[in-house]
């Protein structure tokens, strides 16, 4: 018995310190992928939000290559992925079906697609070889798609830790608060963008956007990053023993992330953005109430919290409310454009409501449906309107998958913190970005600049995370 079970407790003990090895190796992988990840976060706002080919090439690539060094790692470890596609399906199928269509729009199939009949009295019509009217926007649609599902991927890995998910986050905020100040520097000393003299939104501050739209909606995910790290901190404190005192720092993180909080909210009433201020205030709602269920009934420690967001409100609209009620005043016919605009793509959907025109068509698709009176004679390069540009360019069914991705995620993110996790506030921050992000989307094309699109997917990639049952299984090994 002795000479048999000697040499087999000896493979165990090498097995296992193999494993450990491994895992060790795979662990300082995720971190050097982390911080790449911050990196890449940290510049896409800087190329004003990223809004050119150029630097959607070049992001593109870059995480490419990571990918890449990443699998390459994994591969001389022996050793797998923190979490598997698999054990998203959901998400992972309907990713995969969107950036299908979109290869299908591509292909030679135009001969399938309704032509695009003007509105115009003319009745002049326009056709394509390929589904989509403008190929070589779909392509660089596709390389954006991919390029946020390889970001996905990436950061669920590398924030499976939790220590790594606090700090990735904590880097997130760092990194929104620097562009948070620039934006208020930029405003005061020459309304600029980079340094660069504006063409349009002259008073309001834009960071280094060129919409005021889409940089209220980045700062709004800062804002949602800070009020639940200070709510945290009261939660902490709310289920410690009164005998046990009070937690170390207490005070000086909650007055940390307050401060934070009401910066990035005086910056949002600077952009002038109306939308960017409800929808702060709607997603500040939901987590004052997110943490109301955490507290029971130590609730009252939310008072200094509610007094802070009361103080930013008023600060902000002391400061900056003057322009936002110009602009409620005089945007009136800004209003009723919009909603014509709204009507006419709509039409213009009908025209391919299964095919859609292309992803990322739009602009094309529209100029030659448009007519008064919003008319020819002005560019629309954008809906105004996520929904309704994802329809137009991706028909109704395939275009939907966005819309049902976001339902599944926020339902994911509700059911977690019925459960009570320790991860509450990973998912309490997912869920107010989520709404945020989504209502924003109702009027404007915030996630359709890459910036935006890119924080938003990271910062659900680490929420998403916190969710599988198998995170507090791998939290110490990755």
């Amino acid at each position: 018995m002795t000479t048999w079970s000697e040499p087999a407790m000896s493979v165990k003990r090498r097995s296992s310190a193999g494993n450990d090895q491994a895992t060790k190796r795979r662990k300082r992988l995720n971190g050097f992928v982390g911080g790449a990840l911050l990196l890449l976060l940290a510049l896409a706002p800087l190329p004003f939000g990223a809004v050119h080919a150029f630097t959607w090439g070049v992001f593109g690539l870059g995480l490419g290559l990571l990918g890449i060094v990443y699998s390459v790692g994994l591969a001389r470890i022996g050793i797998g992925p923190n979490v598997s596609p698999a054990e998203l399906p959901w998400a992972t199928g309907a990713f995969a079906l969107y950036c299908l269509f979109l290869v299908l729009q591509l292909l030679p199939l135009g001969a399938i697609a309704p032509s695009l009949t003007a509105f115009w009295a003319n009745g002049m019509e326009f056709s394509s070889s390929t589904i989509s009217v403008a190929a070589n926007q779909t392509a660089l649609m596709l390389l954006r798609h991919l390029t946020y599902g390889l970001l996905f991927f990436l950061m669920l890995q590398a924030s499976q830790n939790p220590t790594r998910r606090e700090f990735v986050l904590n880097a997130i905020l760092l990194i929104i608060m620097g562009y948070c100040l620039l934006g208020i520097v930029s405003l005061q000393s020459g309304d600029t963008v980079l340094g660069l003299n504006k063409t349009s939104y002259m008073g309001s501050a834009t960071g280094p956007f060129v919409n005021r739209n889409s940089y209220a909606t980045y700062l709004a995910i800062g804002a949602m990053i800070a009020l639940v790290k200070a709510g945290r901190v009261l939660v902490r404190q709310a289920s410690r023993h009164s005998h046990d005192g009070m937690v170390p720092d207490t005070i000086t993180k909650t007055l940390l992330y307050a401060t934070g909080y009401l910066l990035l909210v005086g910056v949002i009433f600077a952009t002038n953005s109306r939308m960017g201020i409800v929808v702060t205030m709607v997603g500040s709602i939901l987590i004052l109430v997110i943490l109301a269920t955490r507290l029971g009934s130590a609730w009252r420690l939310l008072l200094p919290v509610a007094a802070v967001l009361l103080v930013a409100t008023a600060l902000a609209v002391f400061l900056f409310g003057e322009s936002v009620l110009a602009r409620l005043i005089d945007d009136s016919s800004s209003s009723v454009t919009r909603i014509d605009l709204y009507q006419q793509t709509w039409q213009l959907i009908w025209q391919r409501p299964w095919l859609g025109f292309g992803g990322g068509a739009f602009e094309q698709a529209f100029a030659w449906a448009a007519h008064a009176p919003v008319g020819p004679d002005l560019r629309w390069d954008r809906a105004h309107n996520t929904y309704l540009s994802l329809w137009s360019e991706m028909g109704l069914i395939v275009g939907s998958l966005p819309v049902v991705l976001f339902i599944a995620l926020a339902v994911r993110l509700v059911a977690a913190l019925v459960r009570q996790s320790d991860d509450w506030a990973f998912q309490a921050i997912g869920l107010s970005v989520l709404v945020v992000v989504g209502l924003h989307s109702l009027v404007d094309f915030s996630l359709e600049i890459q910036a935006n699109a890119l924080l938003f997917t990271a910062v659900m990639a680490v929420a998403v995370g916190s969710t599988l049952p198998a995170a507090e299984r791998r939290s110490k090994a990755n």
